[in-house]
């Protein structure tokens, strides 16, 4: 039996031809809660390709898997996610929402104009980031020398920042990230109402 899948007019066609279709090996997420527990970061990548079925972006296009690696470690960094602050859509206290132009609108290293050795740099930093286990997003943001840390300033020593730079632009972006956070924060309690005495004898 076969099942069509309609969007407005559009007709997808068969199941079992829509899902190859829409296999990526990269995914953003749209919704997120920048101070939930189970929050660790903004772009996953699987080696084998995973069809999405939940409430995110798939990335797709990329000629190699270096190129795979640079972006799923970029959107992943503090860099980044401070870029995406910038003008995101606030739905409630530090629930985001995370616009496809807003993603759009971040700047990544160009692919094209890696040298060997940055390439074998990118290797290493996704195969060590890839492994590390990550705390809730505003625990490291706060850490000096968790696994958000490295990456942020490797990444940013990658793009030519001397490794003095990259260690106190990083910190700033970080702690500037905290500090956006806890306002959010601030939004979401409301202070209990004061008692009143009772008109009663």
């Amino acid at each position: 039996m076969e099942t069509n899948c309609r969007r407005g007019k559009d007709t997808l066609g068969p199941w079992e031809n829509v899902v190859p279709r829409g296999l990526c090996n990269i995914a953003l997420a749209r919704r997120l809660d920048l101070a939930g527990l189970g929050t660790r970061f903004v772009c996953c990548r699987s080696t084998k390709p995973f069809f999405l079925a939940g409430d995110a972006f798939m990335v797709r296009s990329f000629k190699s898997t270096i190129q795979e690696k640079l972006f799923t470690l970029w959107l992943n960094s503090s860099y980044a996610l401070f870029r995406m602050l910038e003008k995101i859509t606030i739905t409630r206290g530090t629930w985001v929402k995370l616009e496809r132009f807003r993603y759009e609108d971040i700047e990544i290293p160009d692919f094209h104009k890696l040298s060997k050795e940055q390439e074998k740099t990118v290797e290493d930093i996704y195969d060590e980031f890839s492994k590390a286990k990550l705390a809730q997003l505003t625990d490291e943001l706060s850490k000096t020398d968790g696994p958000r840390t490295k990456l942020d300033e490797k990444l940013l020593t990658l793009v030519g920042l001397s490794e003095e730079d990259s260690s106190r632009i990083g910190y700033n972006i970080r702690s500037g990230l905290v500090d956006v956070i806890k306002t959010l924060q601030k939004t979401m309690s409301t202070k209990p109402k004061k008692e009143t005495k009772s008109n009663r004898p």
